[in-house]
């Protein structure tokens, strides 16, 4: 199939500075003739296969959606007005652009904004996502290949920077009105006009914004003249604060639902004494591939399982070590006293578990010729349980579990008691790197639909603007870089 170059996209970018993005847009010779399928392929604008992979897996996400959807109904009544997903790149005040890109980019993706011409918001979905990562600084170079997973941590990263700065931004705005209230001169008006146009989502007053068609028409100078009018058709409910959290059972917190709590602690194995317990947060669980040939076949609950297993570290001061050798008979310690060195048993493990979990699988590994690719299989099945991760956090903290027996069963999920039970997650997301090389490949996405409740079984292969059905066995065939699970509700 032959290519014509049919659109060029020019982003004037933001702070008083022009910035300038020319992207080369290329267009099916007969897109009338393109199936309409219920998940938007993206446009490759240059090399950027990784990032509409990671597009796609971000817009399998529910709880990823509800977030998202929570924090630009925040954004929108701070900036008291509702941003058209066109004009994003035209808007140089808008404190939160990722946050807005993002959260359109994921409506457009599953279909629940209805577009009259897809091959405009193909290429504007990833473009949009390019300017808000620019407006914060980051620059990503579409002209080469990018790690996924890297441009995952980037914008989950931007993500939470930009969640961080309303925090900041509505404490300052809540001392403001508590003193515009507190002033004898405030008087109805000042109420009325800090109403913008989504405060009655926020008050409650009305269930959703108006449902009538929005039709943005650009200025005739605008980036996209020509294009004439783009009509946006927002679905009932999209917007909704109470729809967005029954749809998604996410109370509205500023915790990102990648998000989760790693417990790490060391264990001296000649005096016992433990070091003070550490908590660090993280936002996706990346899980080594054992050494080439040891393991034929692996399977991410093997990996989790050896993640999770203590490790001996050599040549570690320990204080009681120390103090022990140091104290004369009498039990008297000497101001200075050498540090003795010992080996600690560590482990670390999961302590609170993530809404969604992203597990990363490295596959570049360092070689006598240098730098190559794995191809090693990993197993892994549509549903995962870490009831036995629990199980073994609630054992640890009373002392180390130095044989990882049938206790640490991870799959059986049949004998997990009732306070370990919502603990199992249902994948969502594959992101595959295809391809022998390490500098040279493609990115491909296995998801599920979101937005289609009646369609949520059936899996899409995705591969920028391609996107077809698969079964599950295709899925499971491929070789994982990135792993999405969303976790299943239990009521307890």
């Amino acid at each position: 199939m032959g290519i014509n170059v049919s659109k060029v996209l020019i982003s004037i970018g933001a702070g008083g500075a022009a910035s300038l993005f020319l992207y080369t847009l290329f267009k099916p010779e007969n897109p009338t003739n393109r199936k309409r399928i219920g998940i938007l392929g993206l446009r490759n604008c240059g090399s950027t296969c990784f990032l509409n992979a990671v597009l796609q897996a971000y817009a399998s996400c529910r709880y990823v959606q509800g977030w998202l959807a929570v924090k630009e109904i925040q954004n929108a009544n701070q900036i008291d007005m509702f941003m058209p997903f066109l004009c994003i790149h035209r808007i140089t005040h808008v404190n939160y652009p990722l946050i807005a890109a993002m959260y359109r980019a994921i409506l457009v993706i599953n279909r629940e904004i209805a577009s009259t011409d897809d091959d405009v918001y193909s290429a504007k979905v990833p473009a949009d996502v390019l300017f808000g990562l620019r407006f914060n600084g980051h620059r990503i170079g579409v002209q080469q290949e990018q790690d996924a997973f890297e441009v995952f941590q980037l914008i989950a990263s931007v993500l939470n920077h930009e969640v961080e700065k309303s925090l900041r931004r509505n404490a300052n705005a809540s001392i403001h009105e508590d003193s515009l209230n507190s002033s004898p001169e405030s008087d109805d008006s000042t109420e009325t006009a800090s109403k913008g146009p989504m405060s009655h989502v926020l008050d409650g007053t009305e269930e959703t914004i108006s449902g009538e068609d929005m039709a943005w028409h650009l200025a005739p100078n605008g980036d996209w003249q020509g294009l004439g009018r783009i009509q946006l058709r927002l679905n009932k409910g999209i917007f909704s604060r109470r729809a967005v959290l029954m749809k998604c059972d996410y109370r509205a917190s500023p915790k990102p639902p990648f998000r989760f709590t790693m417990f790490s602690q060391m264990k001296c194995i000649v005096c016992v004494s433990k070091t003070p317990a550490r908590l660090e947060t993280a936002e996706s669980l990346t899980l080594p591939l054992p050494a080439p040939g040891t393991c034929p076949v692996v399977s991410v609950i093997e990996l989790i399982k050896q993640y999770m297993k203590p490790s001996l570290v050599h040549n570690v001061d320990c204080e009681t070590c120390s103090i022990r050798a140091a104290m004369d008979a009498d039990g008297n310690l000497p101001e200075n006293y050498p540090m003795v060195k010992s080996s600690f048993s560590k482990y670390n493990y999961i302590a609170k578990l993530p809404k969604t979990l992203v597990i990363h699988i490295p596959r570049c590994t360092w070689g006598p010729c240098g730098m190559t690719k794995r191809t090693d299989h990993i197993s892994f099945n549509e549903k995962l349980n870490l009831g036995g991760i629990r199980r073994l956090h609630d054992k640890k903290r009373k002392s180390f579990v130095e044989d990882y027996g049938p206790e640490f069963n991870i799959e059986a999920s049949e004998n997990l008691v009732r306070r370990y039970r919502n603990s199992e997650y249902r994948l969502v997301a594959v992101i595959s790197h295809v391809g022998d090389g390490v500098e040279n490949g493609h990115y491909v996405t296995f998801r599920r639909n979101a937005a289609a409740p009646t369609n949520y079984d059936k899996w899409y292969y995705c591969s920028d603007e391609t996107v077809k059905h698969v079964p599950f066995t295709t899925v499971a065939a491929t070789k994982a870089y990135m792993l999405f699970y969303d976790k299943v509700h239990i009521p307890v």
